[in-house]
């Protein structure tokens, strides 16, 4: 019998309960906290000094954007960066710096924040500065030979600057776009008309994936087991039933999940790894960069690697890296995307059941929004002394995310091994992109 894992949801709750205080740490001073950056305004307030030209933004793309932006920034392993105008209003709208942006000094915020992928904060003001110039000017919107400065900036007129309007909802109130709210949850009515054109198993599965997640989690882990997953089937047969469902057809449906539902899971996580969502951070996860700074790479696995976002980047890093995951066409846009970049990994389509970890292998093992319960004693096992494991999920209270862990249980579960951080508390999910309570943990091997 088929253990249904614990996937993740897009679209976790936002919670209202407060975090935990363990009287560790201390309150940031204002100049740590300036030390993280200022946001740079529309207008162009918070701009720092500095100036750049498109020539030698030129030289700066090719050393480092090309690769994932291709040569003329119209796209490879990243989204393209320049044309796209008079697509928005069509069936194929390309949304790119030019044809969608509205403010170029949003432009220069976002490359210094978060670029280059893989060393997100290294560019320097003036940097910055040559790099918005260039790819302006590859839109067309500035000349070859215009500066671009705090001031020639804040002035640069985009050509989708009118293409935004307020949200006029009275229920949307003045919430900043960025305020990671979430958006309401679903009726049964509505997932079902989403669903409508999926085939019927599929539809089937999806309904009670939407049932599960709404359920406490005592229930949500009776799934997670051979001993107790019958207990959660009488659940949802009463729940079919009180909506009306003949016993013939519950019975049907609840053959469809028990014996379908780890290929149509796989089906669902192929879908949604290869989508562009937006729902979906698909940098490397923020907790994994952290603990792996400063430390000499090894091997290192990534368990449920998905299309790869944290397994490339180990690998750009120096890691000797393997991932694996059952969603066979995640793993093709991992391989693909390698190439792409000339990186050198294992990557592996298979389940948890079916691959060996192996004993005293790794130097790092992330288990980042995966099956951790069942993993962890084998993770253990698996590590070199001095390795470390990496861990990040949902905590309980965060309704719209099944198998979240109750207060320390991920504490409890890696209870041999050295903790070097753990932490509960409210952050953006890295699926959902929406503040939710989560827990994250690294501990390492004596």
């Amino acid at each position: 019998m088929w253990k249904h894992s614990v996937a993740v949801l897009i679209g976790a709750a936002l919670l209202a309960a407060q975090s935990p205080k363990y009287g560790v740490g201390h309150p940031a001073t204002e100049e740590q906290i300036r030390g993280l950056g200022t946001a740079i305004a529309p207008d162009g307030t918070g701009l720092p000094a500095g100036s750049g030209t498109v020539a030698a933004g030129r030289e700066i793309f090719a050393a480092r954007c090309a690769k994932c932006h291709g040569e003329k920034a119209t796209g490879d392993v990243g989204p393209p960066l320049v044309g796209g105008k008079g697509t928005l209003a069509t069936a194929k709208p390309l949304k790119t710096v030019g044809s969608y942006w509205p403010y170029a000094t949003t432009v220069w915020d976002y490359i210094s924040r978060a670029m280059p992928f893989d060393q997100p904060g290294l560019l320097k003001p003036p940097e910055v500065y040559a790099l918005v110039a260039y790819i302006l000017n590859l839109n067309g919107i500035i000349g070859n030979d215009q500066v671009m400065d705090s001031k020639s900036l804040s002035q640069v007129k985009m050509p989708n600057r009118n293409g935004f309007v307020a949200d006029p909802r009275p229920d949307v109130g003045k919430a900043s776009p960025s305020s990671n709210q979430p958006a309401p949850r679903p009726t049964i009515d509505e997932v079902k008309k989403r669903i409508a054109s999926q085939p019927p198993d599929q539809q089937i599965y999806e309904l009670f994936r939407f049932w599960l997640v709404d359920q406490p989690p005592d229930v949500q882990r009776l799934f997670g087991s051979d001993a107790t997953q019958s207990k959660g089937y009488d659940l949802y047969r009463n729940q079919l039933r009180a909506e009306g469902d003949p016993a013939g057809e519950i019975e049907r449906k609840l053959r469809v999940i028990e014996k379908e539902g780890e290929r149509l899971e796989i089906d669902r996580w192929n879908q949604v790894l290869t989508s562009n969502s937006p729902r979906i951070n698909w940098k490397p996860n923020g907790f994994l960069v952290e603990m792996v700074q400063g430390r000499k790479p090894g091997r290192a696995l990534d368990v449920g690697m998905g299309q790869g976002r944290n397994a490339l980047w180990l690998a750009q890093q120096g890691w000797d890296t393997t991932g694996y995951d059952p969603a066979e066409r995640a793993v093709a846009l991992a391989r693909e995307n390698a190439s792409k970049l000339g990186l050198k990994l294992s990557m592996i389509v298979a389940k948890d059941s079916e691959f060996d970890l192996g004993v005293a292998k790794w130097d790092l093992i992330l288990l980042s929004y995966v099956e951790i319960r069942e993993n962890a004693a084998r993770a253990v096992r698996a590590l070199a002394p001095g390795g470390i494991v990496v861990a990040e999920y949902f905590h309980q209270d965060s309704k719209n995310a099944p198998g979240g862990f109750a207060d320390n249980e991920l504490v409890r579960l890696f209870d041999g091994l050295r903790i070097v951080r753990y932490e509960d508390t409210e952050a953006v999910a890295d699926f959902g992109m929406q503040k939710t309570r989560l827990v994250r943990i690294c501990a390492e091997k004596r």
